[in-house]
């Protein structure tokens, strides 16, 4: 099983004068994923942008959503982000990584 943590954060333009979040935390932390339900959460969630780009040596600790959702009403805009959780099992995270990011994101090796 893989560790990983869902987290949020929402922007309205009153925050966003401010430069910070209006709301932020965990959707859900440290729950407990076998690969293939990481690998659906990380195509189905749309998560698609690392931490870092290009993602050094295979490894980023965390992918966002590469579209906010905007509530139209207000303007607040929320993205999700999904983190590895435990490091021991960075092998099968960067191996999950590679099958659901493009490969530019990757670092020539």
């Amino acid at each position: 099983m893989i560790a990983v943590s869902r987290t949020f954060e929402t922007v309205t333009p009153e925050s966003a004068e401010e430069g910070d979040f209006a709301d932020s935390g965990f959707i859900y932390q440290d729950r407990e994923l076998t690969f293939r339900e990481l690998v659906r959460e990380l195509q189905d969630g749309g998560f698609s942008e690392p931490s870092c780009y290009p993602i050094p040596a295979g490894f980023s600790p965390w992918v966002s959503q590469a579209d906010s959702s905007t509530n139209y009403r207000t303007g607040a805009e929320t993205r999700e982000s999904l983190h590895l959780a435990d490091d021991s099992k960075a092998r099968y995270w960067i191996k999950a990584l590679r099958m659901t990011l493009p490969s530019r994101c990757f670092r020539k090796e």
